[in-house]
């Protein structure tokens, strides 16, 4: 059945290969979408590194140059608010789930990695949840002008110090070009996805912020309440943090909604894209649909004369269905061929090896099962044709 299958694809190869290409572009499509919801789904599956819950922000905006008294201030407010019944820890770092990010190039001996930098107060790793691999976290005892004490995530660490992690040697931080800071290393922590469920891991920095002497600043501190803390708490703390700073604008929100715009900010265009997608594949049935029925009008002499020679009906079913199916197997190859290019050439980095294989599968089993629903109707009309109807062709 399966070669008799091929030589009629053969034989019929122009037309054929017009539904050929409309199926590896069918492919493709669901390809793509499963590769990208794929590399989704693994992301949302790693743990994030740190704890975001009954955590709000507070966002400062003190007018003009940083000061000498906005230092103060700065101290005073972080003292004021840890100072509050309802919370647990305050720290200033940078905040998560929001698109901000500091970058920069750090080296050890002859190797170099780009990082993402986060600056905490004495306690926010911990606080936080950060898990230390080895080493310690940066405390008090580290202040002093001359140096930051910083600790690195794992994908760091394996790439400056292949041959193992060694408690306080330096990096070299570039961002000031010319004129490098030194970064004794004190430890070593699991990881810290900074944007969110749906960010890749990326190589992690997080180094000491000097409270007691704050040259600068990146104002916003981050509070843990109570669990179970009512919403009227944000309006007295917005109160008391204004008292504190009456010349800075402050603004308070939950973690849980800034992870939830930044959520809604990566799946909305996937879901687009989605139903993008699934309006093309019902085009694509629809046009296979229509083709399949005019092959078999096409073809009732052929069928008529099969079944004048002794071909049972469920044998030109079975023929119809192995066709549609062979030529839906042939356009996943091709579009096979095509979709590996992607890991290969690294043009996307959603679509590395494992997603690119997840949506081949899945392509395929698509592909496939939209081919075969396809076929059922024409392959029944076909069993139907009786071998009288051939007479009408000769």
């Amino acid at each position: 059945m399966l070669r008799h299958a091929l030589r009629l694809i053969w034989n019929r190869k122009r037309a054929n290969a017009l539904i050929i290409v409309e199926l590896a572009l069918a492919f493709l499509i669901v390809f793509f979408m499963a590769g990208f919801g794929a590399n989704a789904w693994r992301l949302w599956s790693e743990p994030l590194g740190f704890e975001w819950k009954d955590t709000l922000e507070l966002r400062l905006a003190p007018g003009g140059q940083w000061t000498e008294d906005d230092g103060a201030t700065l101290r005073q407010l972080l003292a004021t608010v840890r100072d509050q019944p309802e919370v647990e820890w305050a720290h200033h770092a940078l905040p998560p789930f929001r698109n901000w990010s500091w970058t920069t190039s750090v080296t050890y001996a002859d190797r170099s990695v780009d990082v993402t930098v986060n600056r905490m107060t004495d306690g926010g790793p911990e606080d936080f949840g950060v898990e230390l691999v080895e080493g310690r976290f940066f405390d008090e005892t580290d202040a002093g002008p001359e140096r930051i004490p910083v600790i690195i995530d794992e994908v760091v660490a394996r790439t400056l110090f292949p041959g193992g992690f060694e408690s306080g040697v330096d990096l070299r931080d570039h961002s000031d070009g010319d004129d490098p800071t030194t970064w004794p290393v004190v430890g070593v922590f699991r990881r810290f996805r900074q944007h969110g469920e749906l960010s890749p891991l990326k190589p992690y920095v997080i180094t000491r912020f000097p409270i007691e002497d704050p040259a600068s600043s990146t104002p916003t501190i981050q509070v843990r309440v109570e669990a179970g803390t009512p919403m009227a708490f944000e309006e007295r703390l917005q109160s008391l943090a204004e008292s504190v700073a009456p010349s800075w604008n402050i603004i308070i929100t939950p973690l849980s909604k800034l992870r939830q715009q930044q959520i809604r900010q990566v799946m909305v265009p996937l879901a687009v894209a989605f139903w993008i997608s699934v309006f093309l594949l019902l085009m694509v049935a629809f046009g296979l649909f229509g083709v399949l029925w005019q092959s078999v009008t096409r073809r009732t002499d052929e069928l008529g004369l099969r079944r004048a020679l002794g071909a049972h009906r469920r044998r030109v079913y079975q023929l119809i269905v192995t066709e549609t199916l062979m030529l839906a197997l042939l356009a996943s190859l091709l579009g096979c061929l095509i979709a590996v290019q992607f890991p290969i050439a690294a043009g996307f980095k959603a679509l590395d090896w494992q997603s690119s294989l997840s949506g081949m599968l899945v392509g395929l089993v698509v592909l496939l099962g939209l081919a075969g629903l396809c076929s059922l109707y024409p392959a029944w009309l076909a069993s139907r044709r009786s071998p009288a109807e051939a007479l009408h062709y000769e």
